[in-house]
């Protein structure tokens, strides 16, 4: 009875079990050990255990100790099954010895393919986290390298301004096209934020590429031609008569983009070339230059985020490797594609935007021969509690000729527009005490509000935040830091 009780324990027990004779075949296994690798009773036993190892030669790193009295412990093992797949199993194995001979070897088997499949998940996320540090830490150190170096030009261009008054309008000029670089950078990382998150909505409208080329051509032009470098610009008759829907600001960046990156890649003395061509449904922009080109292996990479800062091609590069991701994910959204080709390191590279066209044609409208108006006199607010912030801009608002007041508190901007009469107020967001939203909706309960032009001038830049602002009360919303051309925009809209 002792032994039928065993035999029955052992047919049928959850777990896998079998048993080797003294060459390694296998005499006999339980219906456990069948049904997990799927096999019948024939196609198992009978045959030498090896076959059923991957690879085989495993099997012999758990039989050979066992054959010299060695003491065996659990055993990993990957088992094949029936239909080809592979069961991670821990054998325990139990060898029978009478004497100094070898009967035969019982294995216990505990499946723990479910126990791999997590360890393995879970080695794969600690290496993704490890890789996900190690691009920080890149990324947070080239972020400190493009920020320091624009930093450095414009405080030594400013003390170069402050010493020599015979340099001072070209230092001043460097200082004031570095802040724009830094302006660029700080606007690029939250726009690929946006991007990523699926935040940015565009605004679209027919325009013609044509006309946002020359735009941006003509803000970038003395960037593009420095040194000897030659920079030269053709656009087909058609591109006269094609329209895109598009978002005129998203496009001009994505341009701007591209021919930044040119001008990053391509020495002095090389050249950068933007052609425009159009057919009926379909819009090219090609940027070509002769610069450092682009390895093959990186070449698949080139648009992906911060590619740069973890693959420096050289000591021309520079910027945080945002933009061309910026760039084909604006295009995405537009519904184009974007292509970069190179020959490889030295050959410089092309970068193709396919967009499509609107059918149909057009003429591309005349500028109006108007005369430029000079600004009125106004009466200017300032509401912002950075005392060198707020002094910058009150200087350069009285270069334009107006007449500007600054106060550093909410209430103050209250009793100040309360006791006098503005044409415009430039009202910071991040005030202590009350923000400048509660200013904003504060002064439009004052009688005659409506009068004054007010503008939120902050650092927060999103599309949450305009429309935040605009409920508020506020006329316009200025992202700093405010370029003098965008604050000129604003005080000529002012009446």
């Amino acid at each position: 009875m002792h032994e039928r009780g065993l035999s029955e324990l052992i047919e049928n027990t959850a777990g896998g079990l079998h048993q080797l004779g003294p060459d390694g075949t296998i005499l006999w296994a339980n219906p456990a050990q069948l049904h997990l690798l799927g096999y019948t009773p024939d196609e198992f036993i009978g045959h030498h255990a090896a076959e059923f190892y991957i690879p085989p030669e495993r099997f012999g790193e758990l039989w050979r100790p066992a054959m010299l009295h060695q003491g065996v412990d659990d055993f990993q093992a990957l088992l094949r099954c029936r239909d080809g797949s592979g069961k991670h199993v821990i054998i325990h194995p139990i060898a029978l010895w009478q004497g100094e001979q070898f009967l035969s070897m019982r294995c216990f088997i505990r499946d723990v393919s479910d126990l791999v499949k997590l360890e393995d998940e879970l080695e794969l996320r600690l290496a993704q986290i490890q890789e996900a540090e190690l691009r920080k830490n890149e990324f947070l150190a080239m972020l400190a390298h493009e920020l320091n170096n624009p930093l450095s030009a414009v405080l030594h261009s400013i003390a170069t301004a402050q010493i020599d008054e015979s340099h001072r309008e070209h230092a001043l000029d460097i200082a004031r096209r570095q802040a724009e670089h830094l302006a660029r950078i700080v606007n690029d990382l939250l726009e690929v934020g946006r991007v990523t998150q699926g935040s940015i909505s565009l605004r679209e409208e027919p325009v013609f590429v044509r006309s946002i080329v020359e735009q941006v051509v003509e803000e970038t032009e003395w960037h593009l031609k420095s040194g000897q470098r030659q920079f030269t610009v053709s656009i087909s008759p058609l591109a006269d008569t094609v329209q895109i829907l598009a978002d005129p600001l998203r496009l001009r960046q994505v341009i701007s983009n591209l021919l930044d990156n040119a001008a990053q890649f391509t020495p002095a003395d090389g050249s950068i070339k933007v052609l425009v061509d159009s057919t009926d449904n379909q819009v090219t922009i090609r940027v070509i230059d002769s610069g450092i080109g682009i390895a093959p292996e990186t070449l698949p990479r080139v648009f992906d985020l911060f590619m740069q800062a973890e693959h420096p091609v050289s000591s021309l590069s520079g910027g945080l490797g945002i933009g061309l991701t910026l760039v084909k994910r604006l295009i995405a959204l537009h519904g184009g594609s974007v292509q970069a080709r190179s020959a490889g390191l030295g050959t410089g590279c092309e970068f193709e935007v396919r967009l499509p066209a609107l059918p149909g044609t057009a003429k591309l409208p005349l500028s109006p021969d108007t005369p430029i108006q000079p600004p009125a006199r106004l009466h200017v607010l300032i509401v912002e509690d950075n005392d060198d912030a707020a002094e910058a801009l009150r200087l350069l608002l009285e270069l334009f000729g107006h007449v500007a007041t600054v106060v550093a508190s909410g209430p103050a901007a209250i009793d100040a527009i309360r006791n006098r009469d503005y044409n415009a107020a430039l009202v910071d967001i991040g005030l202590p005490g009350i923000d400048g939203y509660e200013v904003a909706r504060q002064i439009r309960g004052l009688p005659n509000s409506e009068a004054i032009f007010l503008a939120a001038l902050t650092g927060y830049g999103q599309e949450a935040d305009k429309r935040q602002a605009l409920a508020a009360g506020f006329n316009e919303h200025l992202t700093k830091p405010v370029t003098l051309e965008r604050l000129q925009a604003f005080l000529s809209r002012v009446r």
